[in-house]
């Protein structure tokens, strides 16, 4: 069973609109925070792009931590406040976003009895640079996907030379105590 939530109504209506008739996935308007799960619920939840705009993460992940199995993954991405890239191009964020670093991760994960378990970063090319190159590019699907394979591959390189955690982003793991 795969349940879809967003706070914001307008989101739930896209995401119906676009859901296919044969797809087993529910949509809800749902606030993160107070969640009307039960306890011990899913195997897994994933959170993408919520988490860098909550400034203090522990009731998110309390109802994480309520809402999963005994051994059920939290999979999430937030921005990472030890990046690598440190100037303004490369800070493609919008106005109110917040920073995290994995050490504050941790420690408010552990504390809601989830393990983090694994954490990779990723250097991507911030959104207002990638589509201006690729607008540029619109004549010839062809250089399109070229300057998309580039990218990927530039992407690659760039996380195999750095071991370090400091790309933008951090995607990371974490699984509830048993």
């Amino acid at each position: 069973r795969v349940i879809g939530i967003d706070i914001a109504e307008k989101f739930i209506e896209v995401a119906r609109s676009l859901k296919k008739e044969d797809e087993h996935i529910a949509f809800d308007v749902m606030d993160g925070e107070h969640t009307s799960f039960r306890d011990s619920e899913f195997d897994t939840v994933i959170v993408l792009g919520l988490f860098e705009y909550i400034e203090d993460l522990t009731l998110y992940f309390r109802e994480c931590g309520r809402i999963l199995k005994p051994g059920g993954e939290l999979i999430f991405t937030c921005w990472n406040i030890n990046k690598w890239f440190g100037w303004k191009l490369f800070n493609d964020r919008m106005e109110g976003s917040f920073d995290h670093s994995l050490s504050s991760l941790k420690k408010i994960l552990t504390g809601e009895k989830l393990e983090l378990t694994a954490c990779v970063s990723t250097f991507f090319i911030p959104t207002r640079l990638f589509f201006a190159f690729y607008r540029r590019l619109s004549g010839s699907a062809r250089l399109q996907s070229a300057y998309v394979n580039t990218i990927i591959s530039f992407e690659r390189i760039i996380r195999r030379s750095f071991h370090n955690l400091k790309g933008g982003e951090l995607i990371i793991k974490a699984v509830k105590a048993r």
